[in-house]
């Protein structure tokens, strides 16, 4: 497996700090299946993230419109600790705020949107790339893959005092991964417990020697919204409602050079070959334990999850030549936070 992956937040990993522990495979595993857990219920709200314009409906076709949003949701610190416990790490003081508003998980998209003929709806797409390995502001690699579209029907037009009114659908796909090097130190011993391929009453070590962590995460969710609009002069104001329906996946690890000793940490370490490996997801299976999954560059935990997400947003938009968008959404499943910013031509 090419790549051994941790969801988890970056600004979070940056400010690790860690001591060299030996740590028991089954809280290594639990940790980062608690944290990949309450990550992937996070991604249906990211994959929101795009297509927000404040207008509810643009009008019939020949009105369309093309612009780039940059935008960030937050993954609640809650779900960090279990990770944070099980590696013996601390945020610095600078990061304090985390604790209160989570970390950020960003996201971009650039995007169009068509009046329909006919029926008053209109449609939008959304895409944005980032290339595996990319580098983007810090020593990181980094690739990124958000594609979406919708399409919305306007349920009451604006007269008068009264709003514009629209109910759309959507389609959201969102993939992505970072790999930080540097982030943990040191080499990192993985105990585990009950697993003894060398016959002499002592378990196997694994050693991850100066791994680098990384992390992966993929959702498909589809999206369900009624938003509000009405302009005022030079400004239009938007509220909404919306509820999503995720199918996601995010794992955790280290990519590495994995160690192995049949004699504890007092044993002679030797890279692992996958005859051990197997010999090692044997015994778990006979124990009828989960193997963990593991091969000769590094060891993975993975959580997948399906369920709804609700959350507002709202926000407003300075129409001038070009348009500029600024849009806040909240998480009621999570408590997450969320916003975006959006330049965009509207004809």
């Amino acid at each position: 497996m090419k790549k051994i992956i941790i969801t988890f937040s970056l600004m979070a990993l940056l400010v690790f700090s860690l001591q060299a522990q030996a740590i028991d495979y089954s809280d290594y595993e639990d940790g980062f299946e608690d944290f990949a857990t309450e990550v992937a219920k996070s991604l249906p709200f990211t994959a929101a993230v795009g297509l927000n314009w404040s207008d509810a409906y643009i009008g019939h076709f020949p009105h369309f419109g093309v612009g780039i949003t940059v935008g960030a949701t937050s993954v609640p610190y809650d779900a960090m600790k279990p990770v944070f416990e099980v590696l013996g790490a601390s945020l610095g003081g600078e990061m304090d705020f985390i604790e209160t508003w989570g970390a950020p998980f960003p996201a971009y998209t650039i995007e169009g949107r068509v009046g329909g003929l006919i029926l008053p709806f209109d449609a939008g797409v959304k895409i944005g790339v980032l290339p595996d390995d990319a580098k983007v502001l810090m020593p990181f690699n980094m690739d990124y893959l958000m594609v979406g579209g919708d399409v919305r029907y306007r349920i009451l037009k604006s007269t008068g005092p009264l709003p514009e009114v629209s109910f759309g659908v959507g389609y959201t796909m969102l993939n992505g991964g970072i790999t930080l090097p540097g982030i943990l130190d040191g080499d990192q011993d993985i105990t585990l417990t009950g697993i003894d391929t060398g016959g002499d009453a002592s378990p196997d070590v694994l050693r991850l020697t100066d791994p680098d962590l990384n992390f992966n995460w993929q959702s498909h969710v589809i999206d369900f919204k009624i938003q509000a609009s009405k302009k005022l002069l030079v400004i239009t104001p938007h509220v909404g409602l919306g509820m999503a329906y995720g199918t996601s996946s995010a794992g955790g690890g280290a990519e590495t050079d994995v160690l192995w000793s049949d004699n504890g940490t007092v044993g002679t370490f030797s890279s692992i070959s996958q005859t051990q490996i197997n010999q090692i997801i044997s015994l778990y299976e006979a124990a009828g334990q989960t193997p963990p999954d593991l091969t000769t560059s590094g060891l993975l935990v993975e959580s997948d999850t399906k369920g709804w997400a609700m959350r507002a947003f709202g926000g407003l938009s300075l129409n001038l030549l070009l348009k500029f968008d600024l849009s806040g959404m909240y998480n009621f499943t999570s408590g997450s936070l969320g916003g975006a910013l959006n330049a965009r031509i509207q004809l």
